[in-house]
Parts: structure tokens; sequence; C-alpha cells
């Protein structure tokens, strides 16, 4: 919510939102995997990361696909591991559970769907850690970015999104919010996303 092209979606919907374990054993099945998969998961070493994976594992279990957890510290995670294609292809890794922050809100898709997902810009150093490629979705990219306003922009935006989720390139898992205030006098508290606080540029007070 916030970004450009955002709207609510219901794509996957299941009951309550409790996911459907038995219908993805199926679909493992009928993809030549009747005994389930196993994946190398690696996952940050800092924070609530390893809480957050030990949870997915056990989310995976349920439907017949195996997590292999694989701890990921000195700083290797982004700048080696997920962005480098080599490694990718060699199946140092299968899945993962990165985060991103867009730089602002707005019309922003070039600092989220862009870097994510146009599959032109992939190779080392990469911040397509799928190598994800798609010539519709990259052509809905380079409409958005030579739209003539931000309206139009969006629309294209949120055609590109919607093409990713059918394409499942990912699976996203939560959006965070952030709590803040301000009093009544403080005027132009811009959100930064990037800093979770104000834009402090922009801050002036009322008399």
């Amino acid at each position: 919510p916030g970004n450009s092209g955002y709207a609510p979606s219901t794509m996957y919907a299941t009951p309550n939102e409790a996911g459907d374990p038995g219908r993805c054993r199926r679909l493992l099945t009928a993809a030549g995997y009747p005994g389930g998969l196993k994946l190398k998961f690696p996952y940050r070493t800092n924070s609530v990361h390893k809480l957050i994976a030990e949870s997915l594992k056990a989310n995976l279990q349920a439907c017949g696909v195996t997590a292999e957890l694989v701890p990921d510290s000195g700083g290797n995670f982004y700048a080696r591991t997920l962005s480098t294609p080599s490694e990718t292809e060699e199946g140092a890794w299968d899945i993962a559970a990165p985060g991103w922050t867009p730089d602002w809100y707005g019309n922003n898709g070039r600092s989220i769907i862009q870097p994510l997902f146009d599959g032109r810009g992939y190779g080392p150093g990469s911040t397509n850690y799928g190598g994800y490629d798609n010539l519709q979705v990259n052509g809905l990219i380079d409409a958005a970015l030579t739209a003539p306003d931000a309206d139009r922009a969006g629309g294209f935006w949120r055609l590109a999104d919607q093409k990713i989720m059918e394409d499942a390139a990912i699976i996203p898992l939560l959006d965070r919010s952030v709590p803040i205030f301000h009093s009544s006098r403080v005027g132009g508290a811009v959100f930064l996303p990037t800093t979770a606080g104000y834009d402090y540029t922009r801050v002036w007070l009322a008399d």
C-alpha cells in the first residue's frame, strides 16, 4: 500500500487465508514430485530472520516441501548469495526471504518493480534475485517509465504487478507498518520508507 500501481488482490485466496496444503501436495505430485520437494533456504542470522525462516519451514513442510535452513551471515546474503547467478545456477540456494523497502511512495515503480523483476538487468549484482524475465512485464515497465503522467504510469505498474503474480515470481508475505506520530502543529510530515521516519527537510511548525 502506498506504492504506484498497488491494488488489493485475492488471486490466491483460500478460506480464512489458511492456505491449502492438500492442493500444494497434489500440484507437486502432478509436477513429478510425489515424494515432495527439498529446497535450500538461506536465511539472515540477524534480528528475527531465523524465527521467520523456521516459521516458513513449518508451513512449507505441511505441503510437502522440506526447507533445508542454511544460516547466511557476514553480509553475504544480499551481496553474494542472492546476487550471484552462478551460485543460483549451481544450486547454492533455492528459496529465500529477502526484504525490500521502496525509496519513496507514489509513482515509484522504478524503485520496486523494475529492480526486482526487469529481466534485462539480470546478472552479477542484480537485485532480480530469481532471474525472472518476462517480455510482457519488461514492456509494461518501459511503458510505465515513459508514461506522460503518474496516473497512467500507475496503470502500467498495476498490470505488471498482476502479471508478475500470475507467474508467481514471488510470494509476498507481509507489509510492515511503522507507528509514528506528530502533533497537529506539524506540517509537511512526509514519511520516508527507507528511514522509517519523516523527511525532516520538509517539516514545518504552525504558529
